[in-house]
C-alpha cells in the first residue's frame, strides 16, 4: 500500500484544509483517506454542531490532493465524508470514484493526452497458454553453473485487427497473470501504434462487459496505467471487491482440455461486432443480467435468463433491422376456410347445452386463435435472425415454459425437469449472444456420459456492418 505524507481536502478545486497524518486505507477494494484535522478550522461553534449532529462536511463532495515520500501527486476523486470523532478531530473520507497518481507530472490533467499501456480486470479464470522461466545465473571457475528451476504458465498474446470507419489498430496484447490476484489478469499493450486515453474511454464500457461475459463474472477493472512522453498516470478504482466468482461454462477457458482450442483469440475476433450490438441493442446490460443471473438459486436464474432472452428480443424487434412477421400463425385465407369449420363443429356439439350469449363468445373466440401473441411473435424472429433452428425443447420453452414461469412461479411441469429446463435456456441464451457477435469457436454445451459435446458455427448469412449500416441511413 502506498504511503501518502500530505494532504490538502479540496472542493471545485479550491483548497479547503490541510489534511494532518493522512494514511491511504484500502479496505475490500474501497479506497479511504483516514486523517486529522485541527480544532481551529471549526472555529467556535463546533461543539453546537456536534450537538446537532450537523457536521461541517455533510452532503458535500470534495477532492483530494496528496503527495508520496518521492513527490508523486496523487488525486482523489468524488471524495466524501464516512466517519468523524471528537475531541480527536480524527476523520475518514470515502473516495467512491478512483484516484490517480502521477509520476513526473504536476497534475494529472495530461492523461487526457496519453496512450494505455495496461489495465488489470478482476473477475477472470484462464489457462495460460505460454510459460516463463525462473533461473538461477552463477558462474564459477569460468563456467556457467546457471540452471531453471522453474516453469510456469502464466500468460498468453493475441494479435487481434481492429478496424472501424475512423481508426485501424494492430493490436498486440499479452494477457499476464497478477501475482497479487490469481484471479485477475494484467492486459498489457505491446503494439506500436498507441491507444489513446480517449478512444479507450469511449469503449471501456463495452470492453468491460466483453471480457466480462468471456469470463463469467461482471468484472471489475482495477487499476490502469497511462503514458504520455516523460509522464506516467496509475488510476486505480475504488470498487468492491468480487466476493463470488463464476466462468463461462459455454466458452470454457478455464477447463485445461480446452486451453489450447483458441476460444481467447477466436471470441477477441468479435470485438468490432460486439460494439456494434452493444450500440443497438445494449448488450452490455444483456451480459450483466447473464452474469447476475449465476448468483442465484435455478428457478431465480431461470426467470432471469427469460427475461433476459424478451429484452433481446424486444431490442431487435424495435431496432428496424428486422422486417416485422404478420402476427398470424396460417395466412387469412387458409384460416378463413378453417374457421368456418371450426364454428359449424362448435355449433353442432354445444348448440342447446349453454346459453346462446355464451355460445355466441366461444364461437367469437375462434378468431383468435390464429394470432400470436406480441412475445411470441418477438422471439420467433430473434431466433430466426440469429440463425437458431427451433427444436422440441426450444418449443417446450416458448411459450409453454415461459407462460408457466410467468403465471405460475414454475419452471417445470415436473420437479425432474427442472435441471433440464435450465440447462436448454442456458445454452440458448449463449447461443444467441454468441450468434449475433458472430463468435466462430469452439461451444462447450455438455459433458455427458464421459463425452464433451462441443459444436461451432464457422458460417453467417448476415454481414452486421452492412446491415446496420443501411438501417441508420433509413432512418
Amino acid at each position: 500500500m502506498r504511503e501518502i505524507n500530505s494532504a490538502i481536502l479540496q472542493e471545485n478545486d479550491k483548497p479547503i484544509v490541510q489534511l494532518n497524518h493522512p494514511k491511504l486505507r484500502i479496505e475490500d477494494g474501497i479506497i479511504y483517506v483516514d486523517c486529522f484535522i485541527e480544532k481551529d478550522f471549526f472555529g467556535k461553534d463546533y461543539r453546537q454542531s456536534i450537538v446537532n449532529s450537523k457536521s461541517y462536511f455533510d452532503d458535500k463532495t470534495y477532492s483530494i490532493n496528496a503527495f508520496t515520500s518521492s513527490g508523486s501527486l496523487i488525486v482523489f476523486n468524488k471524495v466524501a465524508m464516512q466517519s468523524e470523532s471528537y475531541p480527536s478531530f480524527k476523520f475518514s473520507f470515502l473516495c467512491y470514484d478512483y484516484n490517480t497518481e502521477c509520476i513526473n507530472a504536476k497534475n494529472e490533467k495530461n492523461i487526457s493526452l496519453s496512450n494505455i499501456t495496461y489495465f488489470i480486470a478482476e473477475g477472470i479464470e484462464v489457462l495460460f497458454t505460454k510459460s516463463s522461466e525462473t533461473k538461477r545465473n552463477r558462474m564459477m571457475f569460468g563456467k556457467d553453473e546457471s540452471r531453471i528451476l522453474s516453469f510456469e504458465l502464466d500468460h498468453s498474446e493475441i494479435h487481434f485487427n481492429y478496424f472501424d470507419k475512423k481508426r485501424n489498430f494492430n493490436l498486440d496484447i499479452g494477457l499476464i497473470k497478477n501475482v497479487e490476484n490469481d484471479k485477475s489478469v494484467l492486459v498489457k499493450f505491446f503494439q506500436k501504434q498507441p491507444i489513446s486515453y480517449r478512444f479507450y474511454q469511449e469503449i471501456k464500457h463495452s470492453l468491460k462487459y466483453f471480457i466480462s461475459y468471456l469470463s463469467g463474472n461482471n468484472i471489475v477493472i482495477r487499476e490502469e496505467y497511462y503514458q504520455h512522453k516523460l509522464e506516467h498516470f496509475t488510476r486505480t478504482y475504488s470498487q468492491n471487491e468480487l466476493s463470488d466468482y463464476n466462468v463461462n461454462h459455454f466458452l470454457p477457458i478455464h477447463k485445461v482440455q480446452f486451453k489450447h482450442k483458441r476460444i481467447i483469440n477466436d471470441y477477441v475476433d468479435t470485438f468490432s461486432n460486439y460494439l456494434i450490438w452493444d450500440r443497438t441493442l445494449n448488450l452490455s446490460e444483456v451480459i450483466y443480467l447473464i452474469n447476475q443471473s449465476k448468483q442465484v438459486n435455478i428457478e431465480s436464474s431461470f426467470f432471469i435468463l427469460l427475461i433476459v432472452i424478451e429484452k433481446i428480443a424486444n431490442s431487435l424487434y424495435v431496432s428496424g433491422l428486422i422486417d416485422k412477421k404478420k402476427n398470424s400463425i396460417l395466412n387469412k385465407e387458409e384460416f378463413s376456410e378453417l374457421k368456418s369449420e371450426i364454428t359449424q363443429l362448435i355449433d353442432q356439439k354445444v348448440r342447446g347445452k349453454i346459453a346462446k350469449k355464451q355460445l355466441e363468445l366461444l364461437k367469437s373466440k375462434v378468431g383468435n386463435i390464429n394470432n400470436l401473441s406480441k412475445t411470441e411473435n418477438k422471439i420467433d424472429l430473434l431466433l430466426e435472425f440469429c440463425e437458431i433452428k427451433r427444436n422440441d425443447d426450444i418449443d417446450q420453452l416458448f411459450p409453454k415454459l415461459r407462460n408457466l414461469a410467468i403465471h405460475q412461479g414454475e419452471i417445470s411441469y415436473e420437479r425432474k425437469d427442472s435441471s433440464k429446463n435450465y440447462h436448454t435456456l442456458y445454452i440458448l441464451i449463449n447461443s444467441i449472444i454468441c450468434n449475433l457477435i458472430q463468435y466462430k469457436g469452439l461451444r462447450f454445451i455438455e459433458h455427458k456420459n464421459g463425452t464433451n459435446y462441443i459444436s461451432k458455427k464457422e458460417e453467417y448469412k448476415l454481414n452486421i456492418e452492412k446491415t446496420v449500416a443501411n438501417t441508420v441511413l433509413c432512418r
